[in-house]
């Protein structure tokens, strides 16, 4: 950024407009909660904009993305250092996800556990570090895909500990990629069902791969 000062930051970036009413229906995300997460749109570009916070709420930069295209602003910004959401997470069970949206599309249907997003199927080891320090435990919730379960096996080979054990999302009763192809009740039922056998979901999530 051209300013100092992160105060600029952010009134640069809120000059991004809000997202379209279709477009919020066509993800099932709520406005008011997209709004607090920060989601904005690039009218020019037909783009989502997602801020990229660090834990301290400081505006680093952003990720505008849509089909097929992503660009992260500036130009080296290292999304690797935080995970969307970070700054309001208020503590308890983390569900780690890829996708920021799938962040707030979790928030629309639930308040009982928290999203923290990892902006890509790569993990960090910067990242785990911080979801140790405020986590008391996790979700594994990474795309139902062969990128996803090659993360998720990178999780479980690091042997992050948490006071309340490491979980893996249930997506045995669908075909749905991620959260974000979920309805409302899948969702809730893939959280309610999170088990510890990292094998076994795996096997599920190969199962429904076509």
């Amino acid at each position: 950024f051209p300013s100092h000062d992160k105060k600029d930051d952010w009134i640069l970036y809120n000059k991004f407009s809000d997202v379209p009413e279709h477009l919020l229906a066509s993800r099932n995300l709520d406005r008011t909660i997209s709004r607090k997460f920060g989601i904005k749109w690039n009218t020019d570009k037909k783009a989502w904009v997602i801020p990229i916070v660090s834990p301290d709420g400081e505006l680093n930069g952003w990720q505008e993305k849509k089909k097929d295209w992503v660009r992260n602003y500036p130009v080296g910004v290292k999304k690797s250092e935080s995970l969307f959401g970070i700054e309001r997470f208020s503590g308890g069970t983390a569900v780690l996800l890829e996708s920021p949206l799938d962040v707030v599309r979790l928030a629309t249907v639930t308040t009982a556990v928290q999203g923290l997003a990892t902006f890509g199927a790569h993990v960090s080891k910067a990242q785990l570090q911080l979801l140790s320090n405020v986590a008391t435990g996790l979700i594994v919730a990474m795309d139902n895909d062969s990128a996803g379960r090659d993360s998720s096996k990178r999780i479980w080979d690091s042997s992050m500990r948490f006071r309340d054990g490491v979980l893996w999302l249930d997506y045995s009763h669908t075909t749905a990629k991620d959260i974000g192809d979920m309805t409302d009740s899948e969702i809730m039922k893939a959280v309610e069902n999170s088990n510890e056998n990292s094998n076994q979901n795996s096997n599920q999530n190969q199962n429904h791969i076509s």
